[in-house]
């Protein structure tokens, strides 16, 4: 068993949201046309991977919770970044972030079952 302290769940979600938005920026940059395609991308990843790296986690129900509103800070944060860039507001072109939306749910009811799987695929300990 680790060592690890409750608030190391949220240390590590915070990690990940300045990782996923430093893949982001130098992309945004790059493509001044269309950035939210790149933000689209990466919020994807996020709400793929950040689910299920909880998976093995000590504290996992509060990793999970720090992953929803990490997702909802890049949620906000992505498009206003966008705007940003391009000058103006995104209009229809804000519909690209559906997709990490639909993806979101879908990795955070997987994360317990797949907890649940790798749990009792494991020998008991005595």
């Amino acid at each position: 068993m680790t060592t690890e302290s409750k608030s190391g769940a949220v240390t590590r979600t915070l990690k990940q949201i300045v990782a996923a938005y430093a893949v982001f920026l130098p992309l945004g940059f790059l493509a001044r046309d269309a950035p939210e395609l790149f933000a689209m991308l990466v919020l994807a990843a996020f709400s793929v991977i950040a689910p299920l790296t909880a998976v093995r986690q000590p504290f996992f129900w509060r990793t999970l919770g720090a992953i929803v509103l990490g997702w909802f800070a890049l949620f906000l944060i992505l498009p206003a970044t966008c705007e940003a860039l391009l000058g103006h507001e995104l209009g229809e072109d804000a519909m690209v972030f559906l997709f990490p939306m639909m993806l979101f749910p879908i990795a955070l009811l997987a994360a317990p079952l797949l907890r649940l799987i790798i749990g009792c695929a494991q020998p008991a300990r005595e």
